[in-house]
């Protein structure tokens, strides 16, 4: 199947598949079961009480990441749109900007976020597909919204001031911060664990 997908993306320059037709319709259900699988691996199932697939690894991840334009979320509601939007403003009110780093390990539905509507914008620009809409595009440029993930990286530089002393000039130790008083938020504590450890790891 893996190799099926990633012909068919080279073939039409995306991954979304026709659901009704005879022949992609088994692609389709194992691309839902992937994409499925990956928000149980990344804890944002909803208290979902099927386990994840043992053999559902990184290793897949970055696999099926490695394939052009592959998207985790492929559509968004109305109302998951707002939610993730909102979540993007807060992340910037905290961090001063919206370059949310990917995978984001406190919030993987705000990472992904950011990632498939960088996608989307490219595949709008080359007439691939027009999934993201003129409005949407309207109101994250609004916000400051990076549509290249190198041009994040620039805009951090650029925010440092001569001295160094701006908070985007060490945006990893930022994004740390933001994680450890999430957990606090969640946990009441910041006794982290061992079993918490990773969620602090770069």
């Amino acid at each position: 199947m893996y190799q099926e997908q990633k012909s068919f993306q080279g073939k039409h320059k995306h991954v979304i598949l026709p659901k009704h037709e005879t022949a992609t319709k088994p692609r389709c259900e194992w691309l839902k079961v992937q994409r499925y699988q990956y928000k149980l691996y990344m804890g944002v199932s909803g208290g979902s009480r099927i386990k994840v697939d043992y053999r559902f690894t990184e290793e897949r991840i970055r696999l099926l990441e490695n394939i052009p334009n592959f998207l985790w979320q492929e559509s968004y509601t109305v109302s998951l749109w707002e939610k993730c939007f909102e979540e993007l403003l807060e992340y910037k009110e905290t961090f001063g900007n919206c370059n949310v780093p990917v995978p984001y390990k406190i919030k993987p539905e705000l990472g992904e976020f950011v990632r498939t509507h960088r996608i989307l914008y490219g595949q709008k620009k080359k007439g691939i597909n027009d999934l993201l809409s003129d409005e949407q595009m309207d109101r994250l440029e609004k916000v400051g919204f990076c549509w290249a993930a190198e041009d994040a990286g620039k805009q951090a530089d650029r925010n440092c001031n001569a001295d160094g002393e701006s908070e985007a000039c060490d945006y990893v130790w930022n994004i740390k911060l933001g994680e450890l008083c999430e957990f606090q938020r969640l946990h009441g504590h910041i006794d982290v664990s061992n079993d918490n450890k990773n969620l602090f790891l770069s």
